[in-house]
């Protein structure tokens, strides 16, 4: 069965670091940042929540299940 993929915005933030670690157990998870990034084995993406342009790019090249 193919694994959901999951985008989580503030992926290196003090919530977003919690929901990685235990959501890539069983997703893939893409995570989201804006100044930096965590050292973790999952796909990566800088995006600025403030920019609309940004945001749709995201969403259409990582193609989320949510």
């Amino acid at each position: 069965m193919k694994r959901k993929r999951l985008l989580i915005t503030g992926a290196s933030g003090f919530i977003g670091s919690y929901l990685i670690k235990e959501l890539y157990k069983n997703f893939n998870v893409i995570g989201c940042y804006n100044s930096f990034k965590l050292d973790f084995p999952i796909s990566w993406a800088k995006l600025d929540l403030a920019n609309s342009k940004s945001i749709k790019e995201i969403l259409n090249k990582s193609e989320p299940d949510a």
